[in-house]
């Protein structure tokens, strides 16, 4: 698997979400190994466990820094992550090379509204907290309808428009702002687009896309809460019909 050593193209031109997380893209793994991103990764890691073949071909939209890539790998799948950030996609390659995994591999792309790759390809399709970033989010989900097969299983999770977390966390960027401080939950800059359960059943149905499991998850919230403040995320799996 060829890894790509050129320095990272400088990120005037990227999209606002991209940009934003080509600054993390060297220490993004490691956000996974405690915390709200272990919880959250242990959620998708049962999901995936649950939709994966053996043999299929699989996305993984927004892919990161690869590990849920090889995730999809492990799961005996044959996995394709995509990304809008040169220095993720780096660090995805050094993550597979480093890992010895021959069945995945990882590809930059300009933008997920569109992507250069043929319909009807996929046996599903793993998109974990991409769509709030990005600038038509309906132009995203009708690519990903596209790129499934028939039948092919979609997993994608959105930001939760009721989330309790999230309130609090512009609350308390508008105070910092007050104080001449924007440093504090700088990533609603460019994460602006929720959902609710509603809303995302009815976005994916409108494209043909039948919805199989939704749930709420928030890596924050005690469970004890649970029932009394709404999540932060929303979990859909989906089948394209």
């Amino acid at each position: 698997m060829k890894q790509e050593s050129e320095p990272a193209p400088p990120t005037g031109h990227l999209a606002a979400g991209a940009s934003f997380h080509e600054q993390l893209a060297g220490t993004w793994n490691d956000g996974y190994k405690r915390g709200g991103f272990r919880k959250r990764m242990d959620l998708v890691e049962r999901r995936l466990g649950q939709l994966v073949r053996p043999g299929e071909f699989w996305l993984d939209i927004g892919c990161g820094a690869g590990l849920l890539t090889m995730r999809l790998a492990h799961h005996g799948a044959i996995g394709l992550g995509v990304d809008g950030s040169p220095r993720m996609i780096q660090a995805a390659n050094g993550l597979a090379l480093k890992g010895q995994e021959q069945r995945v591999k990882f590809q930059l792309i300009q933008t997920v509204e569109k992507m250069d790759l043929p319909g009807s390809s996929f046996d599903g399709i793993l998109c974990s907290s991409v769509l709030e970033y990005v600038d038509h989010p309906g132009m995203a989900l009708d690519e990903m309808c596209r790129l499934l097969k028939p039948g092919g299983k979609l997993l994608i999770s959105v930001a939760n428009s009721f989330s309790a977390v999230r309130v609090v966390q512009h609350v308390a960027r508008a105070v910092a702002g007050v104080f001449g401080s924007r440093d504090v939950y700088s990533y609603l800059d460019v994460s602006r687009v929720t959902y609710s359960k509603r809303s995302i059943r009815r976005a994916l149905g409108d494209r043909g896309l039948k919805v199989e499991a939704i749930e709420e998850f928030d890596p924050l919230v005690p469970a004890a809460l649970a029932w009394l403040l709404p999540s932060s995320m929303i979990f859909v799996t989906a089948a394209r019909v």
